[in-house]
């Protein structure tokens, strides 16, 4: 089965065609505030730490089994081939949080996203994905591992610096997804695959901050 079919298969099952396709997103300038604070409530207990202390991403729980982030995260790109070597998943910044040894996962062809199946079930809150357009004077949010193992930083960007950078369209699998970039803002080693999301913790878009896609800029995210 070719590896947009496997994921298709895998995002159908989960609702995330659909969701994906009806976003529309915005996005912000160069500039950023950030906060060193921890996430709290679900989303601290959502986000997942991908890999090990020495290379890791991040990404966040969309369901019990399964873990969004960005498809850099889990291809090396020189073998054409996914990494056997990501090993487990850390899922939450709590005293509760648990690992999970990863199974399969399933890769978007065109788009720096990946979908992870983890063996064994996990119990606590998971983010949704958005079903509406976001407005140019939202205010988002993204959570990551960046900058340390052990702790999930927050980096909030303001309203005020939101602009499109990038849009096109295309049909997958019979969805028009639109693919648009929030970009041109930093963020820290290990933030890969981490979850853009609005003030009600709804997943925007994924970060990617490694290579371009198509001819997006880079960094960009990944809606």
């Amino acid at each position: 089965m070719s590896l947009s079919r496997m994921f298709t298969k895998a995002a159908l099952s989960l609702g995330l065609v659909t969701s994906v396709a009806a976003t529309g997103l915005t996005a912000p300038a160069a500039t950023a505030a950030y906060s060193t604070t921890s996430p709290e409530g679900d989303l601290a207990q959502a986000v997942v730490r991908i890999g090990n202390p020495a290379a890791y991403c991040s990404g966040s729980m969309i369901s019990p089994h399964w873990v969004l982030t960005a498809c850099h995260c889990v291809v090396d790109d020189d073998l054409d081939t996914t990494f056997d070597t990501i090993g487990e998943v850390t899922i939450g910044d709590t005293p509760s949080r648990s690992r999970k040894y990863v199974g399969k996962t399933y890769l978007h062809p065109d788009t720096d996203l990946a979908l992870i199946n983890i063996n064994g079930t996990y119990t606590g809150p998971t983010l949704s994905l958005i079903d509406h357009h976001v407005d140019r004077d939202d205010e988002l949010h993204g959570a990551g591992f960046g900058g340390t193992p052990h702790q999930a930083t927050v980096y909030k960007v303001t309203s005020n610096t939101y602009r499109t950078v990038n849009s096109e369209y295309q049909l997958w699998n019979g969805e028009r997804v639109s693919h648009e970039t929030i970009g041109q803002f930093k963020a820290v080693k290990g933030d890969s695959g981490s979850p853009i999301i609005t003030d009600d913790g709804e997943i925007v878009s994924v970060f990617s901050n490694g290579r371009p896609l198509n001819d997006y800029p880079d960094p960009d995210t990944a809606p």
